[in-house]
């Protein structure tokens, strides 16, 4: 038979542990929140470079406390009581989500816990009571001892709780502090996985057939200006920030800013011989056609200045062999005048200055 007292050690053990885990699941849960909207929170605050909080939510660690948190918009540009504001709106903001989120799948481990917890104990006490009846039903004085060592051993117990809870307390309050030097470290670690990412770059792509472009990942150095407080406008320290570009894949050819996209091949097909030796056979088989072209034209030309010579030539020839025919034509169908002859009884002579009997006349 189980006493009072180990009972409640045991629930309070239990509730203890729960506890614990349900801190350690709520600072998990709320860095899960912290990644994820990070983008989110820093659009919403009133303070701090958008950057550096981006920056700073991203790499934060797997376990996000507030002093993290202040810590990323003091870095940001923000004021100790800005950043303290902020930071309890981010915890606000995730905790209200992890609390519905642990109520609605927590709810019905502990309802059935805490009845098999008071099942047990009801059993116990009722065979306690019937023992002690049967036993002490007649002496009202042994009734009487019964009852005070009851009350003396609840109050034991009372105090064992008190003193269990005590030490529950602290060492939350430990676990705290351990978790928040943690999460330190892990900050810092992060930050120099992430130089080194920086330095190299990476290059990511998705495992698709057509994907015509992938993501280039590559840092660059941002320095935020402080925006609020007395020291406005001061340049805050740099960091290094990563900025996502498209560009075109390896194995694709784009055009329109990557949003035209064909396969690349590098190899030779026998596809691709076949239109090359097609497309060369077209081209050299066209020179030829322009030149045998050229050719014909010019032997045509040839031929047509000949015959116009030829044609020149003998139009010529006909000329020059008709005029003598037309001038002895001409000469043939001329009228001739009549032939005198002289007499020898003419007084005329061939000369006219000589008269018929041969004496000259005087001029």
């Amino acid at each position: 038979m189980r006493s009072p007292t180990t009972i409640l050690s045991s629930t309070t053990l239990f509730l203890t542990f729960l506890s614990q885990a349900g801190t350690s699941s709520a600072t998990a849960a709320r860095a899960v929140c912290v990644h994820q909207r990070g983008v989110e929170f820093s659009e919403l605050a009133a303070c701090g470079d958008k950057g550096s909080l981006q920056y700073c939510f991203r790499n934060s660690p797997d376990y996000v406390s507030w002093s993290l948190l202040e810590q990323c918009f003091e870095k940001a540009g923000c004021t100790l009581e800005e950043a303290r504001i902020e930071a309890s709106f981010v915890v606000k903001l995730c905790d209200e989500r992890i609390s519905e989120a642990e109520l609605r799948r927590r709810g019905p481990e502990l309802l059935a816990v805490a009845r098999q917890t008071t099942t047990d104990a009801d059993t116990t006490t009722d065979a306690d009571t019937t023992t002690t009846e049967a036993t002490d039903a007649t002496t009202t004085d042994a009734t009487t001892t019964t009852d005070a060592t009851t009350t003396d051993a609840t109050t034991t117990d009372a105090t064992t709780t008190d003193a269990t809870t005590t030490d529950a307390t602290t060492t939350d309050a430990t676990t705290d502090t351990t978790t928040t030097a943690a999460s330190t470290d892990t900050a810092t670690t992060d930050t120099s996985t992430t130089d080194t990412t920086a330095t190299t770059g990476t290059t990511t792509s998705s495992t698709s057939s057509l994907t015509c472009s992938t993501d280039s990942t590559y840092t660059t150095s941002s320095c935020p200006t402080q925006s609020t407080g007395t020291a406005s406008g001061s340049t805050l320290s740099c960091f290094e920030t990563a900025i996502t570009t498209s560009v075109c894949a390896s194995d694709m050819v784009c055009s329109d800013e990557t949003a035209v996209c064909i396969q690349r091949e590098d190899s030779v097909t026998g596809g691709t011989l076949f239109c090359v030796i097609l497309l060369a056979v077209i081209f050299f088989g066209g020179l030829v056609v322009l030149f045998g072209l050229c050719c014909r034209d010019r032997r045509l030309d040839k031929r047509l200045r000949a015959q116009k010579e030829a044609a020149a030539i003998a139009k010529a020839s006909a000329v020059s062999s008709s005029v003598p025919a037309v001038a002895a034509a001409a000469a043939t169908t001329r009228p001739q005048r009549p032939v005198r002859s002289v007499s020898a009884n003419s007084n005329r002579s061939g000369d006219p200055f000589v008269d018929g009997s041969g004496r000259k006349t005087p001029q």
